[in-house]
Order: structure tokens, then sequence, then C-alpha cells
């Protein structure tokens, strides 16, 4: 049996979390001069009190995605040209442990 599940009716397995017990919904709602919404639910939602969560997107268009150009890279200063007997012999780049 894995390390966190039960014996149940229904054999070996985790107990309903609260997360499991939830649904969510997504739709377009309309909100009135009153700032009043009113939504229409599916069939398998039956009546009663509910705690709701309701996300409002942004209506503001977000502002366009400038591309990157070299300027927004790290720079590193090497000096150049390079030092007389200079190599990029991996021994000399990388410890015992190879890296």
């Amino acid at each position: 049996m894995v390390n966190g599940a039960k014996k149940t009716l229904e054999g070996d397995g985790f107990p309903a979390t609260e997360a499991a017990r939830m649904k969510m919904i997504q739709t377009t709602i309309e909100v009135d001069d009153q700032r009043k919404a009113t939504i229409q639910l599916p069939a398998d939602v039956p009546p009663g009190s509910y705690q709701a969560v309701v996300v409002i997107e942004n209506q503001e268009p977000a502002a366009p995605r400038r591309q990157p150009t070299m300027a927004d890279f790290p720079r590193h200063e090497i000096p150049w040209p390079f030092p007389e007997g200079f190599t990029f012999r991996r021994e000399e780049m990388y410890g015992d442990d190879g890296r």
C-alpha cells in the first residue's frame, strides 16, 4: 500500500481531499451598472449555499513584450588578445571532479 493511502470501502486509496470535492467552472459573466453579476451553472450543481472565488481578468491590454537585445545578456570582460600560452584545455578549466 502507498504511504498515506488508507483502507476505504472501495479498497486501498487516498481519502477525498478538499480539492477533490471542488469543481472549477470557467465562464464569461456580465457585470451590470449596479456591479452585480448573474451566472448560469451546469445542471450537475445542486441548489444550495457554496463558497466561490471570482477572478476578474484585467481588461487593459498587456504591454507588448520587447525582443531582448545583446545588451540584455550578461557581459564578461575577457582580456583580448589572450595572454601568451593561454589554452582552453579541460584540465586547466575544470577541477579534478570534472566541473
